[in-house]
């Protein structure tokens, strides 16, 4: 379970901004009669988590950076040992700030993985790791034990190494050795067998930390349909769009290799190349629904001729389900797009249900649409606030029982008319 998640010097972000997803204090919350939005974690430490935040602002203010910071450490922490040596790390730093520029990024996370709290994170330039750490909690005295830390000496052109919470033993030199300067020595021992604390915060990172973009294509879009021939999923699948009052007979899906495409033959091979790279050797997937016509005969529904909220839901479907299978924490940008506000209270509800949410999964998500708060779905210490900071330029992050006045009654008409920020400025009267 995420419990904080901490970003600097990336993109809109200039100084540090911390978004965490523990649960207020009851006298915090104004109406906490049935706190189903708060899962329990067994810590003394952090004993109760959000399973459902909603972070809100204007267009620009920066939710997307944030989301786009979560999914790049998740990335980095994945894949770092796979970069080439002569490939830049692919860190954007502030840049509406001269003394930013040059300065690496600084990403953190905390949580709660096999009954145990764990600290991680890392600052990068686009040439190398200049600091990365891993701490465990101890739950009885609040204290941090260090697993390892690194941190570049530039004049020395090596690494100060501290790896007193692992053993000192041939492994550990060999994992030092293999890891390079612009690779996380965290992804580099877990890929040669690490175990334990290192092994448990690789694991929960690169699979149980994941985001998810309704408004780009990515591989993430194929999720539900790689699943179909699965026995069951497609019946969840189809249940899933039941929920929110969308059915259709079946589902169904061909994969057609697009490089034989008459668009496609004249193509330099290097293009090819690249396209099949990316798309699976150039098989490309065409899902098609199945409803009846009026005479009750079957008919196939491309599902590019769908809505935008159908198609959203689709590719939706695969994630949150397995997202709730596992007990995963997942980010979704632009929840709303496409989406009726209904539909995305259905799919808070599921987060809340603890019949349907059995492990304690968390969704996190990005919208512009303030009335997912308005018929109570979402609580107070669920909604966090994004807005231009005027000073340094950057994105400021706010949740809003830090707001005396916040009242989640009247929230959508005290937000709308600018009295949390979070809005844009709009000059033309309207």
């Amino acid at each position: 379970m995420l419990v904080e998640f901490s970003v600097e010097n990336h993109r809109a972000v200039r100084e540090r901004q911390i978004f965490s997803m523990v649960a207020a204090d009851e006298g915090d919350i104004d109406r906490l009669e049935s706190p189903r939005h708060v899962a329990k974690t067994g810590l003394s430490s952090v004993p109760r988590i959000l399973v459902d935040a909603c972070l809100m602002g204007a267009n620009g203010a920066g939710k997307t950076s944030l989301v786009d910071a979560m999914a790049f450490m998740v990335d980095f922490v994945r894949n770092s040992p796979d970069r080439g040596p002569d490939r830049d790390i692919p860190v954007v730093p502030f840049c509406l700030h001269s003394k930013w520029k040059g300065k690496p990024s600084e990403f953190e996370v905390i949580f709660v993985h096999a009954k145990t709290i764990y600290r991680y994170g890392f600052a990068v330039t686009n040439e190398q790791v200049v600091e990365e750490w891993l701490f465990v909690g101890n739950d009885k005295t609040d204290r941090w034990r260090r697993v390892f830390e690194r941190e570049r000496i530039s004049k020395d052109d090596r690494y100060d190494w501290k790896t007193n919470g692992v053993k000192a033993n041939g492994a550990l030199r060999n994992w030092k050795s293999q890891t390079r300067s612009d690779t996380l020595f965290l992804s580099t021992s877990a890929r040669l067998n690490a175990k334990g604390d290192i092994k448990n915060a690789y694991d929960w990172i690169s699979r149980n930390f994941r985001t998810h973009s309704l408004s780009e294509s990515g591989s993430e879009h194929d999720h539900t349909s790689a699943r179909l021939d699965e026995d069951g999923w497609k019946k969840r699948v189809k249940d899933f769009f039941a929920e929110v009052g969308v059915s259709f007979y079946d589902i169904g899906m061909e994969r057609v290799n697009i490089l034989n495409a008459r668009e496609f033959a004249s193509l330099p091979d290097s293009i090819k190349d690249t396209i099949k790279e990316r798309t699976h050797g150039g098989q490309m997937p065409v899902e098609y629904f199945l409803r009846f016509d009026n005479k009750g005969r079957s008919v196939p529904m491309g599902i590019n001729s769908e809505s935008n909220g159908i198609r959203s839901l689709y590719y939706l479907a695969g994630p949150i389900l397995d997202t709730l299978d596992s007990g995963s924490t997942i980010v979704v940008d632009e929840l709303n797009l496409g989406l009726h506000p209904l539909v995305i209270e259905n799919m808070i509800s599921m987060f809340c249900d603890r019949t349907v949410n059995t492990k304690n999964a968390q969704l996190i998500f990005t919208t512009h649409d303030p009335t997912v708060v308005a018929n109570g779905f979402l609580e107070r210490d669920q909604i966090w606030l994004l807005e231009k900071d005027k000073d340094t330029t950057g994105m400021r992050l706010g949740q809003l029982p830090k707001f005396n006045n916040a009242h989640i009654k009247n929230f959508v008409r005290d937000y709308l008319a600018g009295g949390y920020g979070g809005v844009p400025e709009i000059r033309r009267p309207i």
